[in-house]
């Protein structure tokens, strides 16, 4: 069994739920301080609720998805979430319990005390092909989340990043990821819409940050497509739950008719040390892995099941790549991976 290596845990389930959850929190001391767990500190437990309508009125439904953050104080003892999701089920209370983890973008890191400048190569642009893809979206609005975007003509972006819940901050990139992701999608296709969601900070985006990032970006009917170019870092290890919460999410969406994006997710790269996971393990996600300027599937792909709905693009390569991320200290980064190969399904699909 996974222990909680983040310090936090996240609670997923309909809003309707987790406001009674709330409600209840403080009459959960017998499960919060379980006497059978052998820690001098007994942890304390905190909750945090997203007020999702504060993105969308949309979220405010009863059933619409919420997400919780539960942080661990003094400690945290194997089995607190599961003991926790069981005692709230016994009080009519379905949800889902998760140890935090992380996330780490596909292109490691370029984070910077600045803001980093982005070159796309034009002849890459124009080089740069897929294999078949399906139907086209049904509109140019793209969900983008990512570090964020200032390569765009948008003055803010949805932040989530640091706790934060901001429908409106200044936009911003501390990385580069993101407005490289959304650099190449307008290059390809100009028309595209891209409207940033920030997940990650600097080079890292927390379970929390994401799936209310995907609740967001799922339920509130304002995309045609999202697109997530993420892999998840599970702490030691361990098997990752995180299908469940988001399976949760996309099971409240299909179960209330809402009309879903389409999902162009990132297959990881080997190169960072990734493996294939969620969000591209997905019901209906399209998986991207990359291939060469020659067409041959790329080194730095992992090993995606023949059960995924995949597809190839160009992905850049090393010594090839779409172009440089530019740091304040003038170092350079070349821009290839399975991230932006998502980057050029997801335009290809305008």
């Amino acid at each position: 069994m996974c222990t909680v290596a983040e310090g936090f845990s996240t609670l997923t389930g309909t809003k309707e739920v987790l406001d009674e959850v709330e409600h209840q929190w403080t009459s959960l001391d017998s499960v919060r301080f379980n006497p059978a767990w052998p820690y001098h500190n007994k942890p304390k437990l905190t909750l945090r609720v997203a007020t999702l309508e504060r993105l969308h009125r949309s979220l405010g439904h009863p059933h619409a998805p919420r997400v919780a953050l539960i942080r661990h104080e003094n400690g945290s003892p194997p089995g607190v979430g599961n003991q926790l999701q069981a005692e709230l089920l016994l009080r009519g209370l379905p949800v889902i319990c998760e140890a935090g983890y992380h996330f780490a973008l596909g292109g490691g890191s370029t984070a910077s005390a600045e803001a980093p400048t982005v070159w796309i190569d034009p002849q890459m642009v124009a080089a740069a092909t897929t294999g078949e893809l399906p139907a086209p979206a049904t509109g140019n609005r793209v969900a983008l989340l990512d570090t964020g975007d200032i390569g765009g003509n948008k003055p803010t972006m949805v932040d989530l990043t640091g706790g934060q819940l901001i429908p409106d901050a200044d936009a911003d990139d501390l990385n580069g990821h993101g407005t490289a992701i959304a650099s190449l999608i307008r290059a390809i296709a100009p028309k595209a819409d891209v409207w940033p969601v920030r997940v990650v900070d600097a080079d890292l985006a927390t379970s929390y940050q994401l799936l209310c990032g995907l609740a967001y970006a799922l339920w509130s009917e304002q995309f045609d497509i999202v697109n997530v170019s993420l892999s998840a870092h599970t702490p030691g290890g361990c098997a990752t739950m995180l299908g469940t919460s988001l399976e949760m999410i996309l099971r409240l969406c299909r179960q209330n008719g809402v009309r879903l994006p389409a999902m162009v997710a990132a297959a990881g790269n080997t190169l960072t040390g990734q493996s294939f996971g969620y969000p591209a393990k997905l019901p209906g996600a399209l998986v991207v892995q990359a291939w060469d300027w020659s067409g041959n599937p790329s080194g730095y792909n992992v090993s995606v099941p023949d059960t995924a709905s995949s597809v190839y693009a160009s992905g850049g390569e090393p010594g090839q790549p779409f172009g440089h991320i530019t740091t304040h200290d003038q170092a350079q980064h070349d821009i290839f991976g399975t991230s932006f190969a998502a980057a050029v399904v997801t335009a290809s699909l305008l």
